[in-house]
């Protein structure tokens, strides 16, 4: 499982709505919003995964764009023997 921090711009009006799209999703923890509409989430997902899951957020209408901020994925890495 990959844990992975990053900020969603968005215009300071469609903050509230993006939010509200992003809810939906079971694999999001959102932390807050900024006044300049910067929505903090957490993602936690398959790291085989990671590329689609940012995709499919900066695709979703009213993002600007996403910005990552941390990816941790010691824990596949271990299992697997790497670290």
């Amino acid at each position: 499982m990959a844990i992975t921090g990053f900020a969603v711009m968005t215009m300071p009006d469609q903050g509230p709505t993006v939010q509200a799209k992003l809810a939906r999703a079971t694999d999001l923890t959102f932390y807050g919003q900024s006044p300049d509409g910067s929505l903090v989430y957490v993602l936690e997902a398959p790291s085989d995964t990671l590329e689609t899951r940012l995709q499919a957020i900066s695709d979703t209408d009213g993002v600007l764009t996403v910005l990552p901020a941390s990816v941790n994925i010691e824990d596949e890495l271990e299992a697997k023997g790497l670290l």
